[in-house]
């Protein structure tokens, strides 16, 4: 690679990270934030929906029942199928 390559490409990495910054950084010049309409009610309900959902998933935790024990199921057999290959049958002890 001789120097006009180098500089090519170097201007070409440039381009591509502007590039890039203007079209998704939040600071942007052409990206202004659009501004947030004053909605208080809807606002409300959304914190109420988030601090149900919250609530939900804390009652689901806790509540939820304990797993089985590992030990209670047990491989009981094990036999050769007619087609050669083994099956297995777990069975409660």
């Amino acid at each position: 690679m001789n120097d006009s390559h180098k500089k090519l490409a170097a201007g070409a990495i440039v381009l591509v990270a502007l590039t890039w910054w203007l079209a998704t950084a939040p600071e942007s010049p052409i990206r202004p934030k659009p501004p947030r309409p004053d909605r208080p009610v809807l606002r409300f309900i959304g914190k109420l929906a988030v601090v149900a959902a919250k609530l939900g998933l804390t009652a689901l935790v806790f509540f939820e029942p304990a797993p089985q024990d590992a030990d209670e199921i047990q491989l009981s057999h094990a036999a050769l199928g007619s087609d050669g290959h083994q099956m297995l049958r777990n069975e409660r002890w």
